[in-house]
C-alpha cells in the first residue's frame, strides 16, 4: 500500500525541528525558516517526487499546535543574517513525534 506522504512529510518536518532546537545555543537561533525546512527536505522522497505541498503541511502543523511561529524580525549571529521568520516546534509537536518513533520501532 505504501507510506502516506503527507504523514512521513509531517513526521520529517517535526524531527527537522526538534533537532534544530536540540542544536540551538540559545532562543534566537532555536527553529528553523521555510526556506531552511524546504532546504533540508529537497531530497526527501515526498518533497522529490512533488507528492506533497510543503506550505499547506506548515499551515496544518501550526493550526494543529505542533509547531509555533515566530516572526518577530531578528538577527541570527549564527546564519549572519536577519530572520524572516522561523518554525519552532512544540510541546505538543514533541509528543507526536514521539509516539510516532515508538509506534514505528514496535512495528519493525
Amino acid at each position: 500500500m505504501g507510506e502516506d506522504p503527507n504523514r512521513a512529510t509531517i513526521l520529517e518536518i517535526l524531527k527537522e525541528l526538534n533537532k534544530s532546537e536540540e542544536v540551538a545555543p540559545n532562543d534566537t537561533e532555536n527553529g528553523l525558516e521555510s526556506n531552511e525546512i524546504n532546504e533540508r527536505l529537497i531530497e526527501f522522497w515526498a518533497i522529490r517526487e512533488n507528492r506533497v505541498r510543503l506550505a499547506e503541511l506548515l499551515r496544518m502543523l501550526y493550526s494543529n499546535k505542533m509547531i509555533r511561529y515566530d516572526g518577530a524580525p531578528r538577527y541570527s549571529w549564527v546564519r549572519k543574517r536577519n530572520l524572516g521568520g522561523v518554525y519552532q516546534i512544540t510541546t505538543e509537536g514533541k509528543e507526536y513525534l514521539r509516539a510516532n518513533i515508538i509506534a514505528s520501532e514496535r512495528i519493525q
